[in-house]
C-alpha cells in the first residue's frame, strides 16, 4: 500500500512539473521515479522533457527505450545525432539507429535513409531504401519512385504507383500534392502506357525532413 501511495504521488508530481513546466521539478522526479516508469511513460516524460529544453533528460530517456527496440526513440535518437541536439552530430549514429528503425518496420526511417544517400549521391542505394520504404507504405517514397519512373518513360508503372499511394496510403500534404501533379502530367503526356527504359535513378528532390518527434505508438 505504502509503494502504490509513493507511485501515485510520484505521478501527481511529474504532472504537475509538465504543467509548470518545471525543468528543475523534471530533473528532481527524473531521479526519484525513473525506475518505476513503464516504457510509455517514459517515453512521455522524455518527450515532455525535450519540449522544456531538458535535452540531456530526454536523451537519455529515448536512449533507455531504443535499446529495448522502441522505434520512435530510435528515430528520436537519429534526430539527435542529426542535428546535434545534446550530442555532437555524428552522422553514422544516426544512420545506426535509423538502421534499427528501419528493420523494425518503420517507413519513416527507410525514407530517411534514402533521403541519406541521395544527398550523398549513392542513387542505388537510394533506390534500395525508398523501395522498402514504398513497401511499408511511404507516401514520400511513392512520390519519390513516382517521379523517377514518370523521368524513366515507364508511365504505367509510375501510375500503378500513384494510384496504390492514393488508395492505401495515409498521405501527408505535401506527398498528396506532389503524386497529384505527377498524375496530372501522365494524363496529359501521349506517352501514357509505354514501359520505356531508364537506367539508374534520377535525383528528384526529397520533401523537407519532418519533424522527428514521433507518438509512442512507433513510426
Amino acid at each position: 500500500m505504502e509503494e502504490l501511495v509513493s507511485w501515485l504521488s510520484s505521478l501527481l508530481l511529474l504532472e504537475t512539473c509538465f504543467k509548470e513546466k518545471s525543468i528543475n521539478a523534471h530533473v528532481h522526479v527524473a531521479v526519484h521515479v525513473k525506475t518505476r516508469l513503464s516504457n510509455d511513460e517514459l517515453f512521455y516524460f522524455s518527450c515532455q522533457s525535450w519540449e522544456l529544453g531538458g535535452l540531456a533528460i530526454a536523451f537519455r530517456g529515448f536512449l533507455h527505450l531504443a535499446k529495448n527496440n522502441d522505434i520512435s526513440s530510435q528515430l528520436n535518437l537519429a534526430f539527435f545525432y542529426s542535428q546535434g541536439l545534446h550530442v555532437r552530430k555524428n552522422r553514422r549514429r544516426e544512420e545506426y539507429w535509423l538502421r534499427n528503425a528501419g528493420e523494425l518496420g518503420s517507413c519513416d526511417a527507410l525514407w530517411a535513409l534514402a533521403k541519406n544517400a541521395e544527398r550523398r549521391r549513392k542513387f542505388a542505394m537510394t533506390r534500395v531504401f525508398a523501395q522498402r520504404a514504398l513497401g511499408l507504405g511511404s507516401g514520400e517514397a511513392a512520390a519519390f519512385i513516382a517521379a523517377h519512373e514518370l523521368r524513366s518513360g515507364r508511365c504505367e508503372l509510375a501510375l500503378q504507383i500513384c494510384e496504390r499511394a492514393q488508395a492505401n496510403f495515409v498521405l501527408t500534404e505535401e506527398s498528396a500534392e506532389r503524386i497529384a501533379a505527377i498524375l496530372k502530367q501522365i494524363a496529359s503526356s501521349p506517352a501514357k502506357g509505354r514501359s520505356g527504359r531508364g537506367d539508374g535513378i534520377a535525383s528528384v528532390t526529397p520533401p523537407t525532413p519532418p519533424d522527428m518527434r514521433f507518438s509512442a505508438s512507433g513510426g
